[in-house]
């Protein structure tokens, strides 16, 4: 019974654990970000493409699809689910 008691705070304590350092990491990893690189990643969020991005921000599609591409590599995924995930949780 104790046994179970210390295995299952040692577990719960090494999911805590886990979450923090998956925490940090995200922040770390979204400080890297530009503000435009960062408005940019909101709008992919919500499903725009490049060139309605480029519209509602009053710049080219090709600058909205650079910051696209540096925002990725920056944050390490590889696609608009890999990032809407990141930037909601």
């Amino acid at each position: 019974m104790l046994l179970q008691k210390v295995r299952g705070a040692l577990e719960r304590s090494r999911q805590a654990h886990e979450q923090r350092l998956a925490s940090a990491d995200r922040r770390t990893r979204l400080a890297q970000l530009t503000p435009k690189e960062r408005e940019v990643a909101w709008h992919v969020t919500t499903g725009k493409t490049s060139k309605a991005i480029a519209t509602e921000l009053g710049i080219s599609t090709r600058t909205v699809e650079n910051h696209r591409a540096r925002l990725m590599e920056k944050l390490h995924v590889k696609s608009a689910i890999e990032l809407t995930t990141l930037l909601l949780d």
